[in-house]
Protein backbone atom coordinates (compact mmCIF):
# COMPACT_ATOMS: atom_id res chain seq x y z
CA UNK A 1 0.00 0.00 0.00
CA UNK A 2 2.64 2.63 -0.05
CA UNK A 3 3.39 2.91 -3.45
CA UNK A 4 2.66 6.31 -4.69
CA UNK A 5 2.26 7.66 -0.71
CA UNK A 6 2.74 10.77 0.87
CA UNK A 7 5.88 10.88 3.16
CA UNK A 8 4.49 9.47 6.93
CA UNK A 9 1.41 9.17 5.80
CA UNK A 10 -0.45 5.83 5.22
CA UNK A 11 -3.50 4.47 3.97
CA UNK A 12 -5.41 2.20 6.61
CA UNK A 13 -5.38 -1.56 5.53
CA UNK A 14 -8.54 -2.05 7.63
CA UNK A 15 -9.97 0.27 5.34
CA UNK A 16 -10.20 -3.18 2.94
CA UNK A 17 -11.71 -5.55 5.18
CA UNK A 18 -14.51 -7.56 4.29
CA UNK A 19 -16.19 -6.98 7.72
CA UNK A 20 -19.13 -4.80 6.59
CA UNK A 21 -20.28 -7.47 3.46
CA UNK A 22 -23.40 -8.40 5.64
CA UNK A 23 -24.41 -4.77 6.30
CA UNK A 24 -24.06 -3.50 2.31
CA UNK A 25 -28.02 -3.23 1.74
CA UNK A 26 -29.14 -2.13 4.60
CA UNK A 27 -28.45 1.09 7.79
CA UNK A 28 -26.84 -0.48 10.78
CA UNK A 29 -26.12 1.06 14.61
CA UNK A 30 -22.08 0.01 13.97
CA UNK A 31 -20.69 1.78 17.17
CA UNK A 32 -22.39 3.23 19.96
CA UNK A 33 -21.09 4.95 23.36
CA UNK A 34 -24.07 6.13 25.76
CA UNK A 35 -25.69 8.31 23.89
CA UNK A 36 -24.06 8.52 20.15
CA UNK A 37 -23.64 6.09 18.13
CA UNK A 38 -22.62 5.67 14.41
CA UNK A 39 -24.70 4.41 11.82
CA UNK A 40 -23.51 2.41 8.90
CA UNK A 41 -25.05 4.19 5.57
CA UNK A 42 -25.34 1.79 2.41
CA UNK A 43 -24.93 4.05 -1.09
CA UNK A 44 -28.48 4.37 -2.18
CA UNK A 45 -29.64 6.19 1.03
CA UNK A 46 -30.07 9.72 1.61
CA UNK A 47 -29.53 11.88 4.54
CA UNK A 48 -31.36 15.39 4.22
CA UNK A 49 -30.58 16.97 7.65
CA UNK A 50 -28.64 19.98 8.15
CA UNK A 51 -28.70 23.37 6.26
CA UNK A 52 -28.51 22.35 2.68
CA UNK A 53 -31.40 20.24 3.17
CA UNK A 54 -33.47 22.45 0.85
CA UNK A 55 -30.94 22.43 -1.54
CA UNK A 56 -30.54 18.88 -1.31
CA UNK A 57 -30.37 17.53 -5.34
CA UNK A 58 -31.27 14.08 -4.13
CA UNK A 59 -33.54 14.12 -0.81
CA UNK A 60 -36.95 12.87 -2.98
CA UNK A 61 -34.85 9.92 -4.52
CA UNK A 62 -33.70 7.04 -2.71
CA UNK A 63 -34.18 5.75 0.39
CA UNK A 64 -34.39 7.97 3.90
CA UNK A 65 -32.19 7.30 6.85
CA UNK A 66 -34.29 9.08 8.84
CA UNK A 67 -36.74 6.43 7.98
CA UNK A 68 -35.24 3.22 9.33
CA UNK A 69 -34.00 5.75 12.59
CA UNK A 70 -37.19 6.26 13.23
CA UNK A 71 -38.39 2.80 12.78
CA UNK A 72 -34.94 1.23 14.43
CA UNK A 73 -34.69 3.62 17.33
CA UNK A 74 -38.18 5.53 17.82
CA UNK A 75 -39.20 2.98 20.54
CA UNK A 76 -35.90 3.91 22.74
CA UNK A 77 -35.39 7.19 21.79
CA UNK A 78 -37.73 9.91 21.16
CA UNK A 79 -35.44 12.22 19.61
CA UNK A 80 -35.13 9.50 16.50
CA UNK A 81 -38.90 10.45 15.69
CA UNK A 82 -38.15 14.04 16.15
CA UNK A 83 -37.96 15.32 12.67
CA UNK A 84 -37.03 19.10 14.01
CA UNK A 85 -34.04 17.72 15.63
CA UNK A 86 -32.84 15.56 12.64
CA UNK A 87 -34.17 12.15 14.01
CA UNK A 88 -30.77 12.47 15.81
CA UNK A 89 -28.53 12.44 12.26
CA UNK A 90 -25.88 15.10 13.08
CA UNK A 91 -24.50 15.58 9.55
CA UNK A 92 -25.55 14.62 5.95
CA UNK A 93 -23.98 11.95 3.02
CA UNK A 94 -24.59 12.26 -1.11
CA UNK A 95 -27.30 9.80 -2.14
CA UNK A 96 -24.39 7.51 -3.73
CA UNK A 97 -21.98 7.89 -0.92
CA UNK A 98 -21.41 5.07 1.26
CA UNK A 99 -20.18 4.65 5.12
CA UNK A 100 -20.09 6.56 8.55
CA UNK A 101 -23.06 8.59 10.12
CA UNK A 102 -22.87 10.48 13.40
CA UNK A 103 -26.44 9.94 15.22
CA UNK A 104 -27.62 11.23 18.45
CA UNK A 105 -29.62 9.27 20.75
CA UNK A 106 -30.30 11.97 23.54
CA UNK A 107 -31.32 15.72 23.25
CA UNK A 108 -28.65 16.64 25.20
CA UNK A 109 -25.78 14.39 23.44
CA UNK A 110 -27.40 15.99 19.85
CA UNK A 111 -26.80 19.27 20.75
CA UNK A 112 -23.34 18.59 22.35
CA UNK A 113 -22.09 17.21 19.43
CA UNK A 114 -23.52 20.00 17.24
CA UNK A 115 -21.62 22.44 19.02
CA UNK A 116 -18.32 19.92 18.05
CA UNK A 117 -19.01 19.79 14.85
CA UNK A 118 -19.48 23.74 14.42
CA UNK A 119 -15.71 24.60 15.91
CA UNK A 120 -13.61 21.62 13.79
CA UNK A 121 -13.71 18.86 16.98
CA UNK A 122 -15.90 15.90 14.80
CA UNK A 123 -13.02 14.28 12.77
CA UNK A 124 -14.75 13.17 9.21
CA UNK A 125 -12.29 11.34 6.97
CA UNK A 126 -13.17 10.08 3.64
CA UNK A 127 -11.43 7.63 0.92
CA UNK A 128 -12.17 8.47 -2.58
CA UNK A 129 -10.76 7.63 -6.17
CA UNK A 130 -9.99 10.25 -8.22
CA UNK A 131 -9.37 10.64 -12.68
CA UNK A 132 -5.29 11.62 -12.83
CA UNK A 133 -1.90 11.28 -10.50
CA UNK A 134 -2.65 13.75 -7.76
CA UNK A 135 0.70 14.79 -6.09
CA UNK A 136 1.40 12.96 -3.75
CA UNK A 137 2.18 15.15 -0.76
CA UNK A 138 0.20 16.57 1.90
CA UNK A 139 -1.81 19.54 1.41
CA UNK A 140 -4.71 22.12 1.96
CA UNK A 141 -6.98 22.50 -0.68
CA UNK A 142 -8.66 26.00 0.94
CA UNK A 143 -10.93 27.65 -2.23
CA UNK A 144 -14.09 29.23 -0.90
CA UNK A 145 -17.36 27.76 -1.90
CA UNK A 146 -20.42 29.10 -3.02
CA UNK A 147 -23.52 27.16 -3.72
CA UNK A 148 -25.28 27.61 -7.54
CA UNK A 149 -28.33 26.20 -9.65
CA UNK A 150 -27.15 24.80 -12.51
CA UNK A 151 -29.40 25.06 -15.86
CA UNK A 152 -30.79 21.64 -14.92
CA UNK A 153 -32.13 23.11 -11.24
CA UNK A 154 -29.78 20.98 -9.47
CA UNK A 155 -27.34 22.64 -7.12
CA UNK A 156 -23.73 22.25 -7.04
CA UNK A 157 -20.77 23.95 -5.54
CA UNK A 158 -18.43 26.05 -7.08
CA UNK A 159 -15.08 28.27 -6.69
CA UNK A 160 -15.96 31.76 -6.10
CA UNK A 161 -14.11 34.27 -3.94
CA UNK A 162 -17.68 35.27 -2.68
CA UNK A 163 -17.63 31.75 -1.36
CA UNK A 164 -17.81 30.28 2.35
CA UNK A 165 -14.57 28.71 3.63
CA UNK A 166 -14.09 25.18 3.00
CA UNK A 167 -11.04 23.04 4.02
CA UNK A 168 -9.97 19.68 2.19
CA UNK A 169 -6.58 18.07 3.85
CA UNK A 170 -4.87 15.22 1.18
CA UNK A 171 -3.60 12.77 3.78
CA UNK A 172 -2.25 9.68 1.77
CA UNK A 173 -1.88 9.22 -2.15
CA UNK A 174 -1.67 6.10 -4.12
CA UNK A 175 -1.18 5.76 -7.87
CA UNK A 176 -2.79 3.56 -9.78
CA UNK A 177 -3.74 2.81 -13.57
CA UNK A 178 -7.13 0.56 -14.82
CA UNK A 179 -6.34 -2.45 -17.83
CA UNK A 180 -6.66 0.63 -20.14
CA UNK A 181 -3.64 2.44 -18.26
CA UNK A 182 -5.82 5.33 -17.37
CA UNK A 183 -4.25 6.78 -14.53
CA UNK A 184 -6.37 6.84 -11.23
CA UNK A 185 -5.18 7.99 -7.60
CA UNK A 186 -6.65 6.32 -4.35
CA UNK A 187 -6.75 9.42 -2.12
CA UNK A 188 -7.80 9.85 1.51
CA UNK A 189 -9.26 12.80 3.09
CA UNK A 190 -9.61 14.83 6.31
CA UNK A 191 -12.37 17.51 6.08
CA UNK A 192 -12.02 20.64 8.42
CA UNK A 193 -15.26 21.81 7.02
CA UNK A 194 -18.46 20.34 6.02
CA UNK A 195 -19.61 22.02 2.93
CA UNK A 196 -21.73 20.07 0.70
CA UNK A 197 -20.05 18.34 -2.17
CA UNK A 198 -16.56 19.69 -0.90
CA UNK A 199 -14.60 17.14 -1.68
CA UNK A 200 -16.35 16.48 -5.01
CA UNK A 201 -16.08 20.21 -5.58
CA UNK A 202 -12.35 20.85 -5.08
CA UNK A 203 -10.85 18.07 -6.29
CA UNK A 204 -12.69 18.55 -9.37
CA UNK A 205 -11.52 22.27 -9.31
CA UNK A 206 -7.92 20.91 -8.72
CA UNK A 207 -8.19 18.86 -11.66
CA UNK A 208 -8.41 15.59 -10.29
CA UNK A 209 -12.58 14.47 -10.59
CA UNK A 210 -13.73 11.45 -8.62
CA UNK A 211 -14.27 8.34 -10.72
CA UNK A 212 -17.66 8.40 -11.66
CA UNK A 213 -19.10 12.23 -10.19
CA UNK A 214 -20.64 13.02 -13.43
CA UNK A 215 -21.76 16.25 -12.10
CA UNK A 216 -18.37 17.03 -11.47
CA UNK A 217 -16.23 16.37 -14.37
CA UNK A 218 -15.67 13.01 -13.46
CA UNK A 219 -16.06 10.26 -16.25
CA UNK A 220 -18.57 7.24 -15.65
CA UNK A 221 -16.03 3.70 -16.38
CA UNK A 222 -17.53 -0.09 -16.35
CA UNK A 223 -15.97 -1.19 -13.13
CA UNK A 224 -17.42 1.07 -11.17
CA UNK A 225 -21.12 1.36 -10.14
CA UNK A 226 -21.07 4.62 -8.50
CA UNK A 227 -18.78 7.84 -7.28
CA UNK A 228 -16.14 6.39 -5.75
CA UNK A 229 -16.37 8.52 -2.41
CA UNK A 230 -16.71 6.44 1.33
CA UNK A 231 -16.80 8.49 4.58
CA UNK A 232 -14.53 6.04 6.32
CA UNK A 233 -13.79 7.72 10.04
CA UNK A 234 -15.64 9.64 12.70
CA UNK A 235 -14.25 10.61 15.71
CA UNK A 236 -15.79 12.60 18.78
CA UNK A 237 -15.13 13.41 22.12
CA UNK A 238 -18.06 14.89 24.44
CA UNK A 239 -18.43 15.52 28.20
CA UNK A 240 -19.59 11.71 29.42
CA UNK A 241 -18.24 9.99 25.62
CA UNK A 242 -15.49 9.37 23.04
CA UNK A 243 -16.23 7.70 20.28
CA UNK A 244 -14.34 6.56 17.07
CA UNK A 245 -15.88 4.49 14.38
CA UNK A 246 -13.51 3.34 11.10
CA UNK A 247 -15.99 1.90 8.34
CA UNK A 248 -13.91 -0.36 5.91
CA UNK A 249 -15.22 0.12 1.71
CA UNK A 250 -18.41 -1.51 0.93
CA UNK A 251 -17.94 -4.85 -0.80
CA UNK A 252 -18.95 -2.73 -4.44
CA UNK A 253 -15.32 -0.43 -4.14
CA UNK A 254 -13.42 -3.12 -3.18
CA UNK A 255 -14.39 -4.77 -6.50
CA UNK A 256 -13.89 -1.72 -7.97
CA UNK A 257 -10.29 -1.23 -6.37
CA UNK A 258 -9.47 -4.90 -7.76
CA UNK A 259 -9.92 -3.84 -11.65
CA UNK A 260 -6.89 -1.56 -10.67
CA UNK A 261 -3.33 -2.14 -10.54
CA UNK A 262 -0.74 0.02 -8.29
CA UNK A 263 1.54 2.37 -10.06
CA UNK A 264 5.02 2.38 -9.16
CA UNK A 265 6.61 5.30 -10.08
Amino acid sequence: MKAGMAANYTLDNSLFSSSLDKLASEPAVIVRQRNMCVIWKPPGWTVSVGADDCRDNSKHVGQPLESWVDSALGKMCPIAKDSRAGHGLLHRLDRNTSGAVLCAIDYRSFYQARLQMAVGHVRKEYVCLCCGFLPPEPRLLEDRLNLVKTSTGAWCNVVSSTGERACTEIRGVKHMVDAEGTRLSLVEIRLHTGRMHQIRSHLSHAGYPLVGDTAYKGGMVPWCPRIFLHASTLALDLDDVSLAAQVPLPADLRQALSCLSSCRH
